[in-house]
């Protein structure tokens, strides 16, 4: 595990993250039965990459797995943790992890992995996953590709503004994206009430939209093989422009 790495931006946010974005991870939940658990007995060992704050644990614990699951922000873990206290959660970066034992499948949702912005760390990412799988085993993951950010992030767009008015948070955000570099950044202004005063955060997260392609030869590189890509609209109906379901198995 990486001993050297901090993400303050996403702890300022887990609490707003919890009430108002992880939830359409659940969106997923189609492609998780249809590739994941209908070839994964009850009781399987299932990986939550990036886990966020357990929204997808929390379901499939429910479901008789056995749940283990990690994110790099601490407060992300805590939130899980305490939603979830039957699962195993640690606090870990995904491009430096290991497991003591393999896991019979994984899965990474909610365009986690579009928060690696650099290609040989999204190879890093995909090699540790494998070492952590038993052969054959399924990964399952979502990406926002190329129509998402456009759709979503882009100049024109205000789908992924938003802002949240509560008696202890006020905050705003804002989506950019460039289209020939690939890069998306989300800005978000939060106030936090501490007793009679307030207190002003502001949290810049990264994203990189990946090809198709990039992301296959990644998958081959790091060992894995049977890889498909399912489009969330076309072929599950979920009403979300621009996402990517990627399924493998570890050789």
């Amino acid at each position: 595990m990486s001993d050297n790495f901090e993400y303050p931006e996403y702890d300022i946010i887990a609490s707003m993250y919890e009430k108002y974005v992880e939830g359409k991870s659940l969106n997923m939940l189609p492609a998780i039965e249809n590739f994941v658990l209908s070839k994964t007995p009850e009781g399987s060992r299932i990986l939550d990459v990036c886990c966020g704050t357990g929204k997808v644990t929390e379901v499939l614990q429910q479901r008789h797995y056995q749940m283990t699951g990690f994110d790099g922000s601490s407060k992300m873990v805590e939130v899980a943790s305490n939603k979830v206290p039957d699962a195993d959660f640690f606090v870990a970066d995904a491009r430096n992890f290991s497991v003591d034992e393999p896991f019979d499948a994984a899965l990474c949702m909610c365009d986690s992995l579009n928060h690696t912005t650099k290609l040989n760390e999204l190879e890093m990412i995909f090699t540790n996953v494998g070492q952590a799988l038993k052969s054959g085993a399924t990964f399952l993951f979502d990406l926002r590709m190329e129509a998402g950010f456009e759709h979503y992030w882009g100049q024109d767009s205000n789908e992924l503004n938003f802002n949240v008015v509560e008696d202890e948070v006020v905050c705003t955000s804002h989506t950019t994206y460039n289209k020939e570099t690939g890069d998306g950044r989300l800005v978000i202004t939060s106030f936090h009430r501490k007793g009679d005063l307030w207190q002003r955060h502001d949290s810049i997260i990264d994203q990189k939209c990946y090809s198709e392609e990039e992301v296959r030869n990644c998958l081959t590189n790091a060992g894995f093989d049977n890889i498909y890509m399912f489009r969330v609209k076309e072929d599950f109906g979920a009403d979300e422009i621009g996402r990517a379901i990627f399924v493998c198995n570890k050789v």
